[in-house]
């Protein structure tokens, strides 16, 4: 019985040990596109640096970008992050076994990245984020973003409904909740609760986040990201100046970041006045009464029906005209 024992043993030590000592091999990975300020702490130097295009990124890195700093990070299996503005993040694992299962994780300890991720190539893969609030996985999706801020996360999965794929997020909550977001969803954590349910992503969010985290790199793998060498969609022909250059400023150089706050805020003053509020004075009794009077596209270009006065016409409403003066500083 002893040499049973002693036999059983020594099979779970071997099995154990050949686990620790299974052979790896790191993914490759490379900076693609740079702006403004953002720097590597390289695990083997312990040294800082400023990171270029081309410069090469490994397991235990840390990358850092300042408030105007952005990094595109791309894999050599076709993967691909953008660390955004103002981001701390640790790169924990960033190799292969010998069984071809890759892992890719990364603990963000603050700010946004936006990732485009290809299949994973077997069931035992990682491509995970971890932060306090919850992990966030991947099983091959459309790009998906991760923010993490004041002890909350926020993952939103883009692409349409009905689009392949998944993200996992598995809270910190005694019962380690996890929820999974379709194409379409997202969800929010706090820490220690459980995920929020998966809920549809509004079309307005949806158009904020690809204006304010776009890919500046196109993906090998992925479809239907953004890229240089994509013709212009719908609404770049609308950005570009009469130069023709998108988004040029004075000078003709592209826009900053202060051009691209200046046109967020004016579009949305305009989508939120483009429809004035159509009140019946016999029912506005009380300035409730009066909010409570809301057309039903209220903000939308070319509103027609109607909760309060004229309801059930079908003729838009006048549009009133304002003069709004932004300073921008």
């Amino acid at each position: 019985m002893l040499n049973k024992i002693a036999a059983l043993t020594v099979i779970i030590l071997c099995s154990v040990t050949a686990n620790l000592f299974a052979a790896t091999t790191p993914i490759g990975a490379k900076a693609v596109h740079v702006q403004g300020d953002a720097r590597v702490i390289s695990a083997k130097t312990a040294k800082e640096s400023k990171i270029v295009v081309g410069a090469i990124i490994e397991e235990g890195d840390r990358i850092k970008t300042a408030r105007n700093g952005i990094v595109e990070v791309e894999f050599d299996n076709g993967d691909l992050i953008r660390v955004d503005v103002g981001t701390d993040m640790t790169i924990r694992s960033l190799h292969r076994d010998d069984s071809g299962s890759s892992f890719s994780i990364f603990n963000l300890v603050l700010g946004r990245v936006k990732s485009a991720v290809s299949k994973l190539v077997t069931a035992d893969s990682k491509f995970e984020y971890h932060t306090k609030a919850a992990i966030c996985g991947v099983g091959g999706t459309p790009p998906f973003i991760v923010e993490f801020r004041s002890d909350k996360v926020n993952v939103d999965l883009l692409g349409k409904p009905g689009d392949s794929g998944f993200v996992y997020v598995q809270g910190f909550d005694s019962a380690k909740t996890l929820v999974t977001l379709m194409a379409g969803t997202n969800t929010t954590a706090a820490f220690g609760k459980a995920p929020m349910q998966p809920a549809p992503i509004s079309p307005a969010r949806i158009q904020l986040l690809n204006r304010t985290i776009p890919f500046s790199t196109k993906t090998k793998e992925q479809s239907g990201v953004e890229g240089p060498d994509k013709g212009d969609s719908a609404d770049d022909k609308k950005d570009k100046g009469a130069g023709g250059a998108k988004d040029a400023g004075p000078s003709g150089a592209g826009a900053g970041p202060s051009d691209i706050g200046e046109k967020l805020v004016t579009t949305t003053l305009t989508n939120n006045l483009s429809v004035p509020r159509q009140i019946d004075a016999t029912k506005a009794t009380s300035l409730a009464g009066a909010n409570s009077q809301t057309t039903s596209q209220q903000g939308a270009l070319g509103g027609e029906t109607q909760s309060g006065a004229g309801a059930g016409s079908n003729t838009p409403p006048p549009i009133a005209t304002f003069n709004i003066n932004v300073n921008f500083r």
